[in-house]
């Protein structure tokens, strides 16, 4: 799930209610849920109260340099949308 639906869903009933949405359409089709952008608790436990599977952004931790002997072998994480 974006940053741009959780960035406030503490604060506004209607970004609240498209996380309901989201995942539960998500889990309508047995597809895990990530949420981005996490940065406060109450965030963080607004998802997880909504069913959210895993969570990612500044409250769990900042981005990390690459060590140096990790360079030779960089890891991709991309994001694959299925049109089925």
């Amino acid at each position: 799930m974006y940053r741009a639906f959780v960035a406030s869903v503490g604060q506004n009933e209607r970004s609240l209610a498209i996380v309901r949405a989201v995942i539960g359409l998500a889990q309508g089709v047995g597809v895990p849920v990530l949420a981005e952008g996490i940065e406060t608790k109450v965030q963080m436990s607004l998802l997880v109260q909504e069913g959210c599977d895993e969570i990612q952004g500044y409250l769990i931790g900042r981005p990390q340099r690459l060590a140096a002997e990790s360079r030779s072998k960089p890891r991709v994480l991309f994001l694959v949308q299925s049109a089925s």
